[in-house]
């Protein structure tokens, strides 16, 4: 079973109980749904969109090619994924 949302912390954005409270505190932006347009590179609606504008990360060519001489903490050409 899941846990019920907190209707204070839905209506309000904080919850007076804080850490003791029994219900489930969920961050209002997790359920806006990604833009579909600008998954695949533009939207239309820019800034004025209602959904979720998510950056994709650049990831290092080298690492991509096979081999990234720097590693994976000291590249600044990109991020190194956990495939």
């Amino acid at each position: 079973r899941k846990m019920p949302e907190c209707n204070f912390f839905v209506r309000n954005g904080y919850c007076s109980n804080g850490e003791e409270c029994l219900y489930l505190h969920v961050d209002p932006d997790s359920k806006i749904p990604r833009c579909p347009h600008y998954e695949n590179g533009f939207c239309p609606l820019g800034p004025n969109c209602a959904k979720k504008h998510v950056r994709k990360q650049v990831l290092c060519k080298f690492f991509l090619a096979g081999f990234c001489p720097d590693g994976r903490v000291a590249c600044k050409e990109g991020a190194h994924p956990k495939w």
